[in-house]
């Protein structure tokens, strides 16, 4: 038998093998092939995401940095207006020359002293929280897309804060002031007041306020989009999208998740002032002065009276240091910083 025939013999008798081998083999090779495809494919997506992840990180993280800055600036301009229109110097300048209406005028200095204070934590809260409402929308926008609003819109979006700094002070500081008439006629000059007493006043007025029909936080959107910018809510805009932030805006600051976290907010703020007057009770360094044997006082149980009170907090709330720290202690605050999050993350996703 020749060698042909012998090889032939044998692929007739191993034709299966080979049959079956060489479907396995170049189904492996089209297989390896097609999981080399597909790796690479997502390798360029996962590249992809990643540098998407990373653009939209710097942007969110610029936009952060523009949210705090804008803060910082505008909160300087909030205290003018609120110095301004509750200005506490002329009273205290006139009952420097002792007057003979002097108990009515420091009557009046109180009832502006507490007023101006507590409108301050008021409008301060309200102007963070929408600032980061809006700088967060106007981010997310832009990063989705830059064409979809002109550089005047923006401009003209963003003037809704400034409605704070004009006609909201003065309705706002009016509708505080009127709360504590009522809470603070009945506390005499004289009377002697603890730490304590001074914190239940604020947090009378916190009750009062939430009750109130006029509570700034309940009415937010109001004293922002209404207040000093009728333009914006009565006037129609030719621009579609433009009016759709708007009514997004207006939708945010009317929800229940807002006002939760402004009174939370508002809590706090209060909190940093008790803070700063209970300093003025017992300072740290008279401890160190207390004689020999001398019985110990806690700072709860000293008490001071009103007329010291009143240029106390007068002199607190007049001071930069108090609107620093409140100022820093909302731009920090991890719930206001979540909410920026969350309103970016949601504006830039959206179809």
């Amino acid at each position: 038998m020749s060698v042909f025939s012998k090889f032939r013999d044998f692929l007739h008798r191993h034709r299966n093998k080979f049959i079956v081998t060489g479907v396995l083999f170049t189904g492996t090779f089209f297989l390896l092939r097609y999981a080399q495809r597909r790796l690479r494919d997502w390798q360029e997506r996962e590249a992809k995401e990643i540098l998407e992840r990373t653009r939209k990180q710097q942007h969110f993280e610029s936009t952060e940095r523009t949210c705090n800055q804008t803060i910082i600036n505008l909160s300087g301009a909030l205290k003018k207006s609120l110095t301004k229109i509750l200005n506490t110097d002329d009273i205290v300048d006139t009952l420097r020359g002792n007057p003979d209406n002097k108990v009515d005028l420091w009557e009046k200095l109180k009832i502006q002293t507490f007023t101006r204070a507590c409108t301050a934590i008021y409008l301060q809260v309200m102007l963070v929280i929408t600032l980061r409402i809006q700088l967060n929308v106007l981010g997310g926008c832009l990063y989705k897309d830059p064409s979809l609003i002109s550089t005047e819109l923006q401009e003209k979006y963003l003037v809704i804060c400034h409605s704070l700094l004009n006609g909201g002070v003065q309705n706002i500081s009016e509708i505080i002031e009127k709360e504590l008439i009522k809470i603070l006629r009945p506390i005499s000059l004289s009377r002697q007041l603890k730490l304590n007493d001074i914190e239940n006043i604020f947090y009378a007025l916190q009750t009062s306020m939430v009750t109130s029909n006029n509570n700034p936080i309940l009415n937010f959107k109001e004293h922002l989009i209404t207040t000093g910018n009728k333009t914006n809510n009565n006037t129609p805009n030719g621009n579609e999208f433009f009016n759709t932030m708007i009514q997004d805006t207006i939708d945010l600051l009317d929800s229940d998740e807002i006002k939760n976290l402004a009174n939370h907010c508002v809590n706090r703020g209060f909190a940093l002032l008790s803070d700063g007057i209970s300093e003025y009770y017992l300072p740290p360094q008279k401890v160190m002065e207390l004689p020999e044997g001398a019985p110990f006082v806690h700072p709860s149980d000293i008490q001071k009276p009103m007329a010291k009170l009143i240029p106390i907090i007068n002199g607190l709330v007049g001071k930069n240091t108090f609107f620093d720290q409140l100022t820093e202690q909302l731009v920090l605050n991890a719930k206001v910083k979540t909410l920026g999050a969350n309103i970016y993350e949601c504006f830039c996703s959206t179809k």
